[in-house]
């Protein structure tokens, strides 16, 4: 008898049943609402279709958080901040969206994430858009991160937002579309978040403790995303239930990547680039089954949806069609476009357009077929409409990487590394604009000069956690070489652009 691979199934098993039991117990995600009043509730037995009394749209950002009895605390669609009782938020209107003002049309472009130490408190981050021109191809790209803290004692336990932490920018950088994505860190109570930059490689990263937020720190691993990779809202990114698992795909691509991720110190490796097909697929919806072993991705415009084993030998060849669009409507088109993992353990998945139910895959630590896909599997509450997207939720139940090098056992955190000294300009030579990038900072003065010697440009600049990112418009300025200076407590810089 192989007691070896009865050990190894044992693990196995062991390891769903605790990964399923956390995400049945995770009432933090109880409670979801889509378009004007569409909701999910997960209070019971059996998920129920409900309408909520909420007429405030939403669409691709969507977060939501509830109490540890799975009672609604609050909600967003990117705009605005509602309470539990689906009414405005104090301070909580009219958030930072640049120049898209209707709502944000970004997946998981909001998260919730509760104060490390203080139960009553928690940070909404979310990100904007604006008009801008890159290669000199305008498009609606995201600039800057903001935060805002909200505390849930303020007006008679409804909660509000702190009235001068609101709105307040975290960094500002042009960032792909796929969202801001949060996971708890290998001590059990502080968290990561990630997001990544616009036309590279880059991932910024942000340690959020007791002590507040630091960052950003950078890593560059895998694809370059830009264009319609990068933006388009079509892109997408999950972490596995626990933590460990990371993927990312976009748009105009036939490949995801597969990461590993250390909870410990943030950083992604082991990369993977997993084809989906030969010819262009169009990707977009995805996610992990509770156990993190089977992958879902929607593909060939949302018309397909595959499986992949992530635990076998060859993930690629390990591919199953589980689901092909039925050309059904309900009203409109029910293609496979967002998916969500649920706290019953289905994952569930919306349309692109609004429609009135949702598909649904009930097994989906189950091999193939198995798997028990349902298109439109669930009907909504009468005369309510799914938006194409679900709620942002981490696991907020993410315990402790036991006997690690981040275990609780430590009585501090090990130290984050100081940011390096790093500059860079982007795009050089450019169209209109440029971007100045300055890492590992505490002062910085910047100038720009003709080709003549004559001042043009001086901004004041204020850095944030050592990082300093500037816009610089040359656009009433003639081609030519440009001239810049930045002068920093690290030494100074001095740079050519060239304006076409």
């Amino acid at each position: 008898m192989d007691y070896s691979l009865i050990k190894k199934k044992l693990i196995t098993t062991l390891g769903f049943i605790l990964i399923r039991g956390i995400c049945l117990a995770q009432k933090e995600g109880n409670q979801w609402i889509s378009f004007e009043g569409s909701g999910l509730d997960f209070n019971n037995d059996s998920t129920i279709a409900v309408e909520f009394p909420s007429d405030m749209p939403i669409w691709r950002c969507n977060a939501s958080i509830c109490d540890k009895d799975g009672k609604l605390m609050f909600y967003t669609n990117g705009l605005n901040i509602y309470n539990r009782d689906f009414q405005l938020m104090k301070n909580g209107k009219n958030l930072n969206l640049g120049n898209f003002s209707f709502w944000n049309p970004i997946h998981d472009g909001a998260v919730i994430i509760p104060f490390v130490g203080d139960s009553n408190k928690f940070y909404l981050f979310h990100t904007d858009l604006d008009n801008i021109e890159i290669g000199g191809t305008p498009d609606l790209t995201t600039m800057n991160l903001y935060y805002d803290v909200i505390d849930m004692k303020l007006y008679g336990g409804k909660g509000g937002v702190i009235s001068d932490q609101k709105e307040l920018i975290l960094f500002s950088d042009t960032l792909t579309d796929s969202g801001i994505q949060a996971v708890k860190h290998g001590n059990g109570r502080d968290w990561w978040l990630l997001c990544h930059e616009y036309g590279n490689n880059n991932y910024y990263r942000f340690l959020i403790d007791n002590t507040g937020i630091h960052g950003p720190y950078s890593q560059n691993i895998g694809m370059i995303y830009t264009g319609f990779n990068a933006t388009g809202y079509f892109c997408n990114a999950k972490f596995s239930q626990a933590g460990n698992q990371f993927i990312k795909n976009n748009h105009d691509s036939t490949v995801f990547e597969l990461y590993s991720f250390n909870r410990c110190s943030g950083e992604l490796s082991n990369r993977k680039q997993i084809r989906v097909s030969d010819s262009l697929y169009q990707l977009e919806g995805l996610s992990f089954s509770p156990s993190g072993r089977y992958a879902y991705l929607s593909a060939n415009h949302w018309q397909y949806l595959f499986q992949f084993d992530l635990q076998a030998d060859d993930i690629q060849a390990s591919r199953v069609l589980i689901g092909v669009y039925n050309d059904s409507l309900n009203p409109l088109i029910t293609d496979f476009y967002d998916h969500q993992l649920g706290p019953d353990g289905k994952i569930y998945i919306c349309n692109y357009d609004g429609n009135a139910s949702l598909h649904v895959i009930n097994d989906p630590d189950s091999a193939g077929l198995k798997c028990n896909f349902v298109q439109n599997g669930i009907t909504l509450y009468p005369h309510t409409y799914w938006g194409s997207g679900f709620p942002n939720l981490p696991n907020y139940h993410l315990g402790p990487l036991e006997g690690s090098e981040c275990d609780t056992t430590f009585t501090s955190l090990p130290g984050v590394k100081d940011v390096a000294f790093t500059h860079s300009i982007y795009p050089n030579p450019c169209f209109q604009t440029t971007q100045l990038t300055i890492t590992g900072v505490k002062e910085v003065s910047i100038s720009i000069y003709s080709a003549m010697g004559v001042l043009i440009y001086n901004p004041t600049v204020q850095p944030m956690n050592g990082f300093v990112h500037v816009f610089i418009n040359l656009q009433d300025q003639t081609a030519g070489v440009y001239l810049l200076k930045a002068k920093t407590d690290r030494g100074e810089v001095t740079e050519k652009i060239l304006k076409e």
